[in-house]
């Protein structure tokens, strides 16, 4: 009796630890991680080590494609989570930016199980359901390869979700704009395509509500405080994320998306693949797929919850789980998908299966709770039959004769063969469970036990225990470690290093800090590692060519593919790879028409001329300064970080012009000796601007306007949405029953 009250009183905190437990050994500073995850690295890395030198958030990425603006980083690499983690790293002064890299996927992880907890508490009235849901919530935490995949594209949808049945259930629109406002919070730091498939998702739940004719939807009509100003805030919120998009789409163009963006038919069904039933039934149940393992025991009671339970919010997950599963497919059902509104835009139809895992494990909760429910013990048949019906599902797929035909061909002796029953392997898990249900029948059916369901329960959770556990072992020694002891030294890159200016473009970083730090990422794993020009914010080195991938390049940029092809000689000096990214040139040629420019800039002797675009309302040459004979003079960077560049210029001669091989974009401003002068775009895509003979300071700051409002918007509003999802977990630890009651 004691320790059901301690359950009931500290179920949260029993799940939170055992999270903390499976979290813990990644913190291990030699777990280092690839591909997505490497990339979403190293965009917080960046953004972190800006933040902890200049107090700051950075709004311009120089390493990237010779420069251009960071927001769409921002949203697409920081979530609420992230926010926290540097906040935290920052008042503490934490270096170890992988550490910190490490505690905002745990908090991210901490929030989904938040989620859950929240839903499974409002919908079931057994502390066991909660229990099992919340045991497959903690499950899989190997998300080194594919962060998005593997855990953002699902990991607030119980949050969402719990505000979507908390107005279903109370008719509060409140609680209809918390699930959109959550849905925005959930777009922080997430592939911007995801939202359409998260909309699709909540399309079926709210179809079946509306079928079963609840008017919860007409609160939605009236013009209440409740209903107007979260509604505002909401639609706010939503305003504020399309236009820090808007401004990097209007900047650069998407060379791996095109002028649209959206997918041909043909993309949207063949891109990354798509998903057969056999495939799901061996990820589900094997654990071959790390996104969507959640153990073996919701799959028996998800059948159960499809068949005997007829609940209207059962129902709609349900609703939902088949739509996403139907339409990983690629089929018929997906040809009709792709025109539901914003599905165009969506990619990758194979891998959503980590969006099944919170719908599955919610229905398989309404089994559970249906199941034992029932008085008659008819239903431990149920149990002993269970796993039967998985072998025959794996023998009519197929999927026994290839596990069988691998295993044996890897242990041809009984000794040998008797390893793929350890631990960590699928075969313990299935015998556990099997052994498990069996043990519960023959208790059920035996005269002296007439608390059998309390005994099954309690057995069957011991074996979600130990099934989390030993599938989190094993995912832990399929951990990316770094494989030789002289590839220990990278690891010191990880910290905070102070942005250093790079004079000249090169092909590859060569010595010092870049150089351990491109090192670093390629040990990590070699047939994974850097695939993303974002890795350059890493290593803090602007190449002068890469065959990285660029989702973003600066539409001036463009002209170069014909210089590159013409006179490439002239493109290597004018993007700094042959000479200094920063110097002075004497001379100047003025257009303000683009095909002039482009010629001016193939023919123009581009060592000693700068080629400029001046506004349609200045006369060409009408400036007699523009003109100069004699050397330039010298000039030397002093300050250098992403926002602001600080120089010693002493100019002889005449006058000179000071050229910055760096994207023009209008939101740079320049002063000289404290006064303001005009950017020039100069040679096609980089910034220009004129210094009179003598010494001077010139500053070049950043400040995008409006979209730098909207970037600390978004930084604040993740924030402090992150701060409440920890502090509503640590008083859910303190005691879950007095906070459940708010909730």
């Amino acid at each position: 009796m004691m320790f059901r009250v301690f359950l009931h009183r500290y179920v949260f905190l029993v799940v939170a630890s055992l999270l903390a437990i499976f979290v813990a050994p990644y913190f291990n500073a030699r777990i280092i991680p690839y591909h997505d995850t490497l990339l979403t690295f190293n965009i917080f890395y960046f953004f972190y080590n800006h933040l902890f030198y200049e107090g700051a958030l950075a709004q311009w990425m120089p390493h990237y494609a010779y420069g251009l603006p960071a927001s769409y980083w921002q949203i697409f690499a920081l979530t609420p989570a992230s926010y926290v983690s540097m906040f935290l790293g920052y008042v503490f002064r934490i270096t170890d930016v992988l550490w910190l890299f490490k505690l905002s996927l745990a908090l991210e992880h901490l929030f989904f199980l938040l989620g859950t907890f929240c839903l499974a508490r409002i919908l079931f009235k057994r502390l066991s359901t909660i229990l099992m849901v919340c045991l497959g919530a903690v499950c899989m935490h190997s998300v080194w390869g594919q962060i998005f995949f593997e855990l953002r594209i699902f990991y607030l949808f119980p949050l969402a979700a719990y505000f979507l049945v908390r107005f279903w259930m109370g008719k509060n629109p409140l609680w209809f704009w918390l699930t959109g406002a959550a849905i925005v919070l959930w777009t922080v730091g997430n592939t911007l395509y995801f939202p359409f498939l998260w909309v699709f998702a909540f399309f079926f739940i709210c179809l079946i509500f509306v079928l079963h004719k609840n008017d919860a939807w007409k609160s939605l009509l009236v013009l209440t405080p409740n209903n107007v100003i979260p509604c505002l805030a909401v639609a706010g919120l939503g305003l504020v994320f399309f236009y820090s998009f808007a401004g990097i789409s209007h900047f650069a163009n998407m060379p791996y998306r095109g002028t649209s963006s959206y997918n041909s038919l043909g993309i949207f069904l063949t891109y990354g693949d798509t998903s057969t039933f056999p495939k799901l039934l061996e990820w589900l149940v094997l654990g071959n797929n790390w996104s969507i393992y959640l153990g073996a025991l919701p799959l028996g009671f998800l059948l159960w919850s499809l068949i005997n339970n007829r609940s209207v919010v059962n129902q709609a997950f349900w609703a939902s789980t088949i739509a996403i599963l139907w339409l990983s497919f690629g089929g018929f059902f997906a040809v009709a998908a792709y025109f539901f509104p914003g599905m165009s835009f969506y990619r990758h139809i194979g891998l959503m299966f980590g969006l099944l895992k919170p719908l599955i494990l919610i229905c398989a909760g309404f089994g559970w709770e249906h199941f034992w429910s029932q008085r008659s013990r008819s239903k431990y048949w149920y149990l002993v039959l269970m796993p039967f019906l998985f072998i025959f599902l794996f023998d009519s797929q197929g999927l026994s004769a290839a596990y069988l035909k691998g295993i044996t061909q890897a242990h041809p002796s009984l000794n040998t063969l008797l390893a793929e029953f350890g631990f960590t392997t699928p075969g313990f898990r299935m015998m556990m469970y099997s052994l498990s249900a069996m043990v519960i029948g023959v208790l059920a059916y035996s005269k002296k036990w007439a608390n059998a369901s309390a005994v099954g329960i309690a057995i069957l959770l011991l074996a979600s225990v130990i099934d989390v556990c030993s599938f989190q072992y094993r995912s832990v020694e399929k951990s990316v470690f770094f494989e030789h002891p002289a590839d220990a030294p990278y690891l010191y890159t990880v910290k905070t290093h102070r942005m250093a200016y790079q004079e000249q473009r090169t092909d590859l970083p060569s010595q010092g800090w870049e150089k351990d730090a491109w090192g670093m990422q390629y040990s990590a794993k070699s047939d994974q590692g850097i695939k993303y020009a974002a890795a350059y914010s890493f290593t803090q080195f602007e190449p002068c060519v890469t065959d990285l991938r660029q989702d973003f390049v600066p539409k001036n940029t463009e002209a170069f593919a014909m210089l590159n092809v013409l006179n490439p000689q002239n493109l290597k000096i004018i993007s700094g790879c042959t000479q200094p990214k920063l110097r002075l040139v004497p001379n100047a040629l003025l257009s303000s028409e683009p095909k002039q420019l482009e010629f001016m800039a193939l023919k123009a002797d581009v060592l000693n001329t700068v080629v400029l675009k001046t506004p349609e309302k200045e006369k060409e040459g009408s400036n007699q300064n523009l003109l100069n004979t004699g050397p330039p003079g010298e000039a030397s960077v002093t300050h250098y970080s992403a926002d602001h560049l600080e120089i010693k210029a002493n100019v002889l001669s005449t006058g000179a012009w000071l050229v910055y091989a760096d994207s023009y974009h209008p939101g740079w401003r320049a002063r000289v000796d404290g006064k303001p002068i005009p950017i020039y775009l100069a040679n096609l895509a980089f910034k220009s601007i004129y210094l009179p003979a003598g010494e001077h300071l010139v500053r070049f700051s950043f400040h995008n306007g409006l979209h730098t409002v909207c970037s600390y918007l978004i930084a604040l509003f993740a924030l402090l949405a992150g701060l409440g999802l920890l502090g509503l977990s640590v008083f859910l630890c303190w005691d879950s029953r007095k906070i459940s009651k708010w909730l």
